[in-house]
């Protein structure tokens, strides 16, 4: 899982490639109903935004990953597996 703290900063998500609906699938990325095991409610949501908010989270983690802290995160996750 991503920290918001590393999404919401706009630093990290420079050079990031363009994702259609991109304001409104890091908002449902940010939102409550993301937070649950990306089970998110459909009502209300359009399906490109919810697809488009997939695809974003996947940029936004590789990148994550790369980091200190995301390679930090994957070490303690696989060392308890």
């Amino acid at each position: 899982r991503v920290p918001n703290e590393f999404i919401v900063d706009s630093f990290n998500l420079v050079a990031l490639p363009d994702v259609p609906h991109q304001q409104e699938a890091l908002k449902l990325i940010l939102s409550n109903e993301w937070a649950v095991g990306h089970r998110y409610a459909s009502d209300g949501v359009p399906e490109a935004v919810q697809a488009s908010a997939v695809m974003l989270y996947g940029l936004i983690h590789a990148r994550y990953i790369l980091t200190p802290r995301g390679m930090e995160a994957m070490r303690k996750k696989f060392r308890t597996v």
